[in-house]
């Protein structure tokens, strides 16, 4: 009995000692492109109410991790994200479908919790940058209409936009990265800045954003 417990000892040593010599990631620049998913949630409302106005986008972008010879890690990116929402309401009794898109320009720094060398799960904080805006109306031929969502034909009277340009907020992922470098990951983004301009004749309530994405990760490691 002892024998086997000295021997299940020293197995276990053994691959904690593998862990922390690979631990800490690769290192170096990496590239990223996936889906997402994401919405704009407004306030005091739940999650099942907001989750009925996500929409699909889309998310690219380049990052550099500084690995450690423990089992941390730290990353900054800059990233590329399609966000936005689809609302449906009832004109009419006709169905009127609106669908907005934002084009983030966002700046995530993560820390990062290595557990062997392939397996990382991060979290941080982000800040972002609309470059761009679009509302697209299907109003069954009726209201149909298309424009800019900082352009002159949203801005009510005194000029204002109805969307502020920054954004910001936390978020939380995992990833898989093999040894060449290829991996796959996971991330949840929660803003935490109300992107409605309340000077805006319509914009007295707060509204968030939300992304949900999935990417293919490849790392070019310094290790």
């Amino acid at each position: 009995m002892k024998r086997k417990i000295l021997i299940l000892t020293i197995t276990l040593l053994s691959v904690v000692g593998y862990q922390e010599s690979y631990a800490g990631g690769m290192g170096g620049l990496g590239l990223r492109g996936g889906l997402a998913i994401s919405t704009i949630g407004n306030q005091d409302e739940d999650f099942s109410t907001a989750r009925n106005r996500f929409r699909l986008g889309g998310t690219a972008g380049v990052g550099y991790e500084i690995a450690t010879d423990g089992t941390f890690a730290f990353e900054i990116e800059t990233l590329y994200s399609l966000r936005g929402q689809r609302q449906k309401f009832e004109v009419l009794n006709n169905e009127v479908v609106v669908k907005d898109y934002l084009h983030y320009l966002y700046f995530p720094a993560s820390f990062k919790f290595y557990i062997g060398d392939i397996f990382n799960i991060h979290f941080g904080g982000y800040a972002g940058v609309a470059l761009a805006g679009k509302r697209k109306i299907d109003g069954a031929g009726v209201l149909d209409g298309e424009g800019s969502l900082f352009g002159d034909n949203i801005q009510d009277a005194q000029g204002d936009e109805l969307f502020n340009r920054l954004d910001g907020g936390i978020f939380v992922g995992t990833e898989f990265i093999g040894e060449k470098g290829i991996g796959v990951g996971a991330r949840g983004y929660m803003g935490l800045a109300d992107i409605t301009n309340d000077k805006h004749l319509l914009g007295d309530g707060t509204a968030r954003t939300g992304e949900i994405s999935v990417y293919m990760l490849f790392r070019f490691g310094d290790n």
